[in-house]
């Protein structure tokens, strides 16, 4: 999960250095114009909040596909089942229903755009339920692999 998370990453740091520099990670996040009603927050921080709620959610998928996998004793059958869990509410975004991909992992993924003034609340609620899934997931395992 920490790999896919840094390869995930690495492209979007690589053009925010370039651009701005690394003597600009303790600049406040609101200096970046996308960024105007953002919190006082330095920028470094933002970058391990974005790094911290992306480990999340792929640990949350993969926590959710292995109980699945487990629960349902059929790997094809519980790659179905996250796919339409992980999977459907993008494409339905793709095809029209816009709103759909804030039923998914979406929001975990761009966070950081959540950082305005109405949305902040909505972006730390669905990390705090992506991270109470991966522990149920996580201790539905552990009483079944003891």
């Amino acid at each position: 999960c920490g790999l896919i998370t840094a390869l995930s990453l690495l492209p979007r740091f690589w053009v925010s250095i370039r651009d701005y520099g690394l003597g600009t990670w303790m600049a406040p996040v609101y200096s970046i114009s996308e960024y105007y009603n953002a919190p006082e927050i330095p920028l470094f921080l933002m970058v391990a909040i974005q790094i911290f709620s992306r480990l999340a959610a792929v640990s949350c998928m993969a926590c959710v596909t292995l109980a699945l996998s487990q629960r349902i004793g059929n790997t094809f059958g519980a790659m179905f089942a996250s796919l339409l869990i992980f999977s459907l509410p993008p494409l339905l975004s793709v095809s029209g229903l816009t709103n759909a991909k804030w039923l998914s992992t979406y929001p975990l993924f761009h966070i950081c755009a959540l950082f305005g003034a109405s949305t902040q609340a909505i972006g730390i609620m669905v990390l705090f339920i992506a991270l109470i899934t991966c522990y149920l997931c996580s201790e539905f395992l552990f009483a079944h692999f003891k």
